[in-house]
């Protein structure tokens, strides 16, 4: 091979090696910038009642357990609106004559048997210190009412909760700090209707969701 083919074929190397870098795969940078966002608190997410003795329970009747108070708190780095909504984990063990009631939780099951319904209730809302009114939206958070001051944390997929000025008690206020006390009430299912010869351990489990507004 001559210079000048050797030349020639080096040339064509380098356009060869020049296609072949021509195919780069595309490179983007994405994201969003947003207001800062909001964490919520319990002071406690264990309700615990220990042993509950059969000796206990009425037969033919719901047993009510002692209600137990939780305090809520949603900390949110800058003035935003939120609202939240709970979901029952359990509620295939809400008992069947409970089915229907909205603002009832289920309790687990043992042994085939449903051991009972819990509610959950608000109260004392607060935003930044101050105090607050309760709101509630049926149509997840397009419409908004006024709440009573005391107001069942009802687990349905549309029902959403928020906390309001008392100027302004049917509209989300804005915040960086909200509160409100939960108090739990549970009830044990009527005792001929539940095995009782198995310790059965009580199993409710619920979750709230928090939405920006």
């Amino acid at each position: 091979m001559n210079l000048t083919s050797k030349v020639c074929a080096a040339a064509a190397l380098i356009l060869a090696c020049s296609a072949a870098l021509a195919q780069l795969a595309p490179l983007a940078v994405t994201g969003n910038i947003v207001p800062a966002g909001c964490v919520p608190t319990l002071s406690t997410s264990v309700f615990d009642y220990n042993d509950i003795s059969g000796d206990h329970l009425q037969a033919s009747f719901y047993t009510p357990l002692e209600a137990k108070t939780a305090a809520m708190s949603i900390e949110c780095g800058g003035a935003r609106q939120v609202a939240f909504q709970a979901f029952d984990e359990r509620y295939a063990t809400v008992p069947q004559d409970m089915l229907g009631v909205p603002y009832v939780y289920g309790l687990g099951a043992a042994g085939g048997k449903n051991l009972g319904y819990y509610e959950i209730t608000m109260s004392d809302f607060q935003i930044d210190g101050d105090s607050a009114k309760g709101t509630y939206s049926n149509d997840s958070g397009v419409t908004w009412k006024p709440s009573p001051s005391t107001q069942a944390l009802i687990p349905t997929s549309s029902k959403w909760f928020s906390m309001a000025t008392e100027a302004e008690p049917g509209k989300p206020a804005p915040g960086k700090m909200f509160s409100t006390t939960l108090t739990l009430q549970a009830f044990i299912a009527p005792k001929t209707t539940l095995d009782m010869t198995h310790t059965s351990d009580l199993d409710g489990s619920a979750t709230i969701v928090l939405h920006y507004l």
